[in-house]
């Protein structure tokens, strides 16, 4: 129960401050990880009766790169829990933000009129109902256009 707690806390400062991806990219870009993909594809293939030779398979297989993204995949890691205490943090930071921010909004409703301040202003109403009579115009126009295409 506490695990699961954790969990979807954890799930929930991801969802708030998520850096993975921009690690990974960086990762890939500092790792050239692309240009040896590329020198991998730029090899000429054999065709005709060498077709099925080593070379050819050598060309196709990308387990040669699989070290390389080990190596990123476990430097992400690392960057994530170097990460974990600062979005912790983060979290912890904007979670009590948010409580000062709702008990500061509640403190300006004390002792305030509530029916004073939801009522509408005056030229506010108007221009609404201004804006309303438009929008109903303009529906009605966009009818009678529609009819006659």
């Amino acid at each position: 129960s506490k695990v699961e707690k954790r969990i979807y806390e954890y799930i929930n400062m991801e969802k708030l401050v998520y850096t993975q991806d921009p690690i990974f990219n960086q990762k890939i870009v500092d790792f050239k990880f692309v240009e040896k993909r590329q020198e991998f594809e730029s090899i000429s293939l054999d065709t005709g009766e060498n077709a099925t030779s080593p070379h050819n398979c050598a060309v196709f297989d990308t387990r040669s790169l699989t070290p390389d993204k080990l190596i990123i995949y476990y430097e992400i890691v690392y960057q994530r829990l170097a990460d974990y205490i600062p979005m912790v943090i983060l979290l912890f930071i904007l979670k009590e933000a948010a409580v000062m921010l709702r008990a500061h909004a509640m403190d300006l409703r004390d002792g305030a009129d509530v029916v004073k301040l939801l009522v509408e202003d005056t030229e506010a109403g108007r221009k609404r109902a201004d804006l309303h009579q438009r929008m109903e115009r303009l529906r009605l126009a966009q009818e009678r256009i529609s009819i006659y295409l």
